[in-house]
């Protein structure tokens, strides 16, 4: 199996993971946090989607206008525009303040779901359309540090939820 078809591949399996898991949280689950200084299931799901769909976009050697954030209406409709934020204005929550992490918008589940899934296809396309050469080198290259940050944040999600759980059977007991 070639190494674009392993990214794409992984990359559909972080989709379906965070399909799994956040389908059925409702806002107190995406909104609770570990600590008062924690990002919370919803700023994580979002910062996993932000980056894929940054990914994306420097794959394609486009413009930050053609995320799909951007292209989807997402920024339009919640009157939020990311650029020029965090690490290298990427705007993906890498690098926010703390200020900055609160003022992502509230998705629910189903919309942050739905970005998941219009970066993810898109993302996986482009990997299967490489040509077996270095470019496809290169952007496995570029992808790796997304990927094993988008596997590491499914466990964070896990833990928060584990964590949520015990805190509140620890609350009413």
């Amino acid at each position: 199996m070639r190494d674009t078809e392993l990214m794409a591949k992984w990359f559909e399996d972080i989709a379906a993971g965070l399909r799994r898991r956040v389908k059925a949280l409702d806002e107190d689950a995406l909104e609770w946090r570990a600590d008062d200084r924690g990002n919370n299931i919803r700023e994580t799901v979002w910062h996993m989607a932000r980056w894929i769909d940054v990914l994306t976009r420097i794959l394609g050697g486009t413009q930050a206008s053609t995320e799909r954030w951007f292209t989807d209406g997402w920024a339009d409709r919640t009157g939020y525009d990311p650029r020029g934020l965090g690490d290298d204005g990427l705007g993906a929550l890498s690098g926010y303040t703390f200020e900055e992490v609160l003022a992502i918008p509230r998705l629910t589940a189903t919309q942050l779901l739905e970005y998941v899934d219009s970066v993810s296809a898109p993302l996986a396309q482009r990997f299967r359309a490489l040509p077996d050469d270095e470019s496809a080198a290169k952007a496995v290259r570029r992808a790796t540090g997304i990927l094993q940050g988008c596997f590491a944040h499914i466990g964070e999600i896990d833990a928060l939820l584990a964590i949520r759980e015990r805190s509140a059977q620890r609350a009413s007991a």
